[in-house]
């Protein structure tokens, strides 16, 4: 079995289990209604997990200086009694950077709409939607972060992406560009007499309040003969464009508000379809069609001192595909049979693409996944123990048995959690920086243990805590704050191995919140540790008057 499938599978299980857990206990209680409601909670994580497929075509792409964005289109999945694709497809934004150790993709966020055009320099990517009717296109603004502490990606503003003014929707996008922080888009705009004129938009990422007006370069020392054809790319902080009108290209660069134009003698202009910067070269990205042949060649040329020079080809893939820089390497993007995204460097020295590499499925990066059965387990495991343990409980009063409090509520012991983990909180967040929300990125919820890594700091740091204070005087500083402590199942003292025991079964349910909610089906109210360790975690002020009163009773 494909190991991401089967971690898929595994993920979806342990989500199962919690499921399961509240299934079992709604009909031992008989608290049908909230059980009920809990168990749909469970199986729409389920279905959550189990949606996470590979994703299908490839829509459009960018890159800048080691990073690659493209988008993709998922068809959500059928629903009974509902037409397929009733809810539209879903758009994908995804991501990969070249100093990435593991072939990885990461899922940056959904989209609205359709992209129509994506520009990308640096860590930065332009994301422009298809307009829909008479309504303005969709201009959006995300960066890629890489946290140095943990070594895993993000994306800012953490929120959600930047969005910058709205483009109107006449005409239809030919090319987009980002240099020097501003966004140049191509437009052909059809006139009254029904010919198409090429205009550039621009719009300053950071502070743009509005687009503005660029001029074209001039192709013939006059203005824009018919047929004129431009593609934008960016060398350093510097628009560039190439531009052909049936006979050799020329190469603009714009520089304070002119354009400076060069002709490219010796080169078919028909066949170039695009243009980067490599390194501080211009390579030219050719198609032609040899003669004898059906498929497309596609070529990668160098431009030196004017003249192109032979650098790399290869057949054109059969799927959608883009070539791009990628570090010192150029990168040839395309997606697999299953729908994945795949890379191919092409190495300055070489003169075709290495052979693919895969990249993992989004919410599985580098086999990451692995955590997800772990937590299935362990939280199956505690489940069956308490389930075996409450069914050997003897509901019946004992002569003798001290009376015990009730166990205290999920509230307070999920406050007293919170302030046991406030430390690590704090250090962990000096640590890693930026926004405080991805502390919270737990890792039951997050396919990618390296996203989750600063919450699993945070959960880890308040268990070990609460732990040492649970072990060695009963109650933890968060417990004793909230007022609550750990005792015996009968409500006499806890012994400490008890309380250690405790301690150790806790560990699974701080990772796996969800099987905390046993407690409330549990008559006496305690959690699935407390049931296996034989100890309750009730309040504190309500010991000692318990106690009174089953003494009292006793000697009746």
């Amino acid at each position: 079995m494909d190991p991401r499938a089967l971690g898929s599978f595994a993920a979806g299980a342990g989500h199962l289990v919690l499921a399961l857990s509240a299934f079992f206990s709604t009909f031992a209680s008989g608290r049908r209604a909230a059980g009920f409601a809990l168990v749909l909670l469970a199986v729409l994580a389920v279905a959550a997990q189990a949606s996470a497929g590979p994703p299908g075509s490839l829509r459009s792409g960018a890159a800048g200086d080691g990073h690659v964005w493209w988008a993709v289109e998922r068809i959500a999945p059928p629903v009974p009694g509902r037409s397929r694709g009733a809810d539209g497809p879903r758009y994908l934004l995804m991501h990969h950077a070249s100093v990435e150790p593991a072939p990885t993709e990461r899922l940056v966020m959904a989209l609205a709409s359709e992209p129509e055009a994506m520009a990308a320099e640096g860590n930065s990517v332009v994301v422009v939607l298809r307009a829909e009717g008479d309504r303005k296109r969709l201009v959006l603004l995300t960066r890629a972060q890489r946290n140095q502490a943990v070594g895993h990606w993000y994306s800012e503003p953490r929120p959600g992406p930047k969005v910058l003014a709205p483009l109107d929707s006449r005409g239809r996008i030919v090319d987009a560009e980002l240099a020097g922080g501003t966004v140049f888009i191509v437009r052909a705009l059809r006139e009254e007499d029904g010919t198409e004129r090429l205009a550039i938009a621009s719009l300053a990422a950071d502070a743009g309040a509005e687009w503005t007006d660029t001029p074209l370069p001039p192709l013939d020392g006059v203005g824009q003969p018919a047929g004129a054809r431009w593609r934008l790319f960016r060398d350093a902080d510097t628009l560039c464009a190439i531009g052909f009108d049936g006979g050799a290209p020329a190469i603009a660069r714009l520089a304070k508000g002119s354009w400076q134009v060069e002709r490219l003698p010796g080169i078919d202009g028909a066949s170039v379809v695009g243009a980067f910067a490599l390194e501080g070269r211009v390579v030219l990205v050719g198609r032609s069609v040899p003669d004898g042949r059906e498929d497309a060649r596609i070529s990668l040329s160098v431009l030196r001192q004017g003249r192109a020079t032979a650098w790399a080809g290869f057949d054109e893939p059969a799927r959608p595909w883009m070539v791009a820089p990628f570090g010192s390497d150029a990168v040839l993007v395309e997606l697999d049979s299953e729908g994945r995204g795949t890379v191919r460097a092409i190495r300055p020295s070489a003169n075709a693409p290495l052979e693919p590499v895969t990249l993992a499925p989004p919410g599985f990066a580098s086999g990451n996944w692995i955590h997800l059965p772990i937590i299935g387990v362990a939280s199956l495991a505690l489940m069956v123990a308490t389930l075996v343990v409450v069914g050997s409980m003897d509901a019946k009063p004992v002569v003798g048995r001290p009376l015990r409090p009730g166990g205290a509520a999920l509230s307070r012991r999920m406050l007293a959690f919170a302030v046991d983990a406030a430390p690590a909180f704090a250090i962990t967040w000096a640590i890693v920086g930026g926004s405080p929300q991805r502390l919270f990125e737990h890792p039951a919820l997050s396919a990618n243990i390296e996203s989750a890594l600063p919450c699993v700091a945070v959960l880890a740091g308040g268990w070990l805590l609460g732990a040492i204070g649970d072990v060695a005087f009963g109650r933890s500083i968060g417990k004793r704050l909230l007022g609550i402590a750990v005792i015996g199942r009968d409500g006499a003292p806890a012994s400490w191995r008890a309380r250690l025991f405790r301690s150790m079964l806790a560990l699974v349910t701080v990772f796996s919140p969800m099987m905390m909610l046993l407690a409330y089906f549990q008559p006496a109210g305690d959690g699935p540790a407390e049931v296996v360790s034989g100890t309750a975690v009730v309040d504190a002020g309500a010991v000692g008057t318990a106690r009174r009163g089953g003494d009292a009773g006793d000697r009746a």
